[in-house]
């Protein structure tokens, strides 16, 4: 598959002029052969390419539910424990908005001295939109409710889209859609994404480790931080977003392996360069990436196919199955699967029950 189609898209337009700006982008690009243009790699994203492609705009035409509706009842009593882990979460959070504010306000045409004046406050209104949109995803999703590392995912999201209501549906679509069910679902026993992932890591590198030995809590960590959260934090901001970029054009397990494929390519050349006694140190190189590796990661992670890694995540969902003497065809359900699953008469007795409880009590 040829790099261009894999995280690049083709716009119409005027071509570019001589200063290398095109019309309908505002970005640097390049002209094609067949007269269309190439949007460069280090232009942003068009927020409604993302809108299309991630399967948001299919969610919210779909969804018997809005946005606004989702919002107002993530105000209920019962979701002050969520709304209370979104704020002190977004908190810790906030420096990641940083460098990404900057590269969509330089890429705006704001001044540099403008930047350092008003990043500030654009964090904060978008720190705000990501706690809100958290709190209404969790609602949605009762059977994924709020992680931490949720915040960090939706960074690249706010971060690029500027309208509230497409960010929450483009993350409804990542997480239900485009990312396994395991890999969210942070109730344990369901919460085995993260080892099979460490362990289709583990295996995809076996040739660079026969002669290390690296630990298996490296490829866990690894797997923690590289695939759920998109990197964000981990990777150079450019990459980040080129990496989110391909997920979204992909969808569904094609999105998946184009994630995977750049969290592989990055733990390769880690490997490569670096001893194992050295391996915890993986997050300081990948911050420090060369900008020179970014094409070359790209042109690696389209390699990967999605039938393969779909493939390799089953066989290794099946061992851990066996060593945990669990039944093949039985899914582990955690209270809040269950409760996704509930009908608005269970959820009445349900309630009433709780009620009673509280009575006598």
């Amino acid at each position: 598959m040829c790099i261009r189609d894999r995280y690049q898209r083709r716009v119409r337009g005027p071509p570019c002029s001589a200063m290398g700006q095109c019309a309908t982008s505002k970005a640097c690009c390049e002209k094609a052969d067949d007269g269309q243009t190439w949007v460069a790699p280090e232009a942003l994203p068009d927020p409604a390419s993302w809108w299309k492609l991630s399967g948001g705009r299919a969610k919210s035409e779909t969804s018997k539910s809005t946005y606004k509706m989702y919002l107002a009842r993530a105000q209920l009593p019962q979701h002050e424990h969520t709304e209370d882990l979104v704020s002190k979460d977004m908190s810790r959070t906030s420096s990641l908005f940083d460098p990404l504010v900057a590269l969509v306000m330089e890429s705006e045409g704001v001044p540099a001295d403008a930047i350092q004046q008003d990043i500030a406050m654009v964090v904060r209104t978008k720190m705000a939109m990501a706690g809100r949109v958290l709190r209404a995803v969790a609602v949605r999703n009762p059977r994924l409710g709020y992680a931490q590392e949720f915040g960090r995912a939706v960074v690249a999201v706010v971060g690029v889209v500027p309208e509230e209501e497409r960010c929450f549906w483009i993350i409804c679509a990542i997480l239900e859609d485009i990312l396994p069910y395991n890999l969210c679902t942070a109730d344990a026993p369901a919460f085995r994404g993260i080892q099979i992932l460490a362990k289709v890591l583990q295996a995809r590198c076996k040739d660079l480790t026969a002669t290390k030995e690296v630990p298996l809590e490296f490829w866990t960590t690894v797997a923690t931080r590289f695939i759920p959260t998109l990197m964000v934090g981990e990777l150079p901001t450019a990459l980040m977003i080129r990496t989110v970029d391909a997920m979204m054009c992909g969808s569904g397990w094609a999105g998946f392996a184009a994630l995977f494929g750049v969290a592989l390519a990055v733990i390769r050349r880690f490997l490569l360069r670096f001893p194992a006694n050295e391996c915890w140190d993986v997050f300081k190189y990948v911050s420090k990436l060369p900008a020179d590796d970014s094409i070359s990661i790209m042109e690696e992670a389209a390699t990967i196919s999605p039938s393969e890694i779909r493939g390799e995540m089953d066989k290794h969902h099946l061992e851990l199955l066996r060593l945990w003497n669990l039944p093949h065809n039985t899914p582990p359900v955690s209270y809040t699967h269950l409760r996704a699953h509930e009908t608005p008469e269970h959820l009445v007795c349900r309630l009433l029950l709780e009620k009673k409880k509280k009575r006598e009590q």
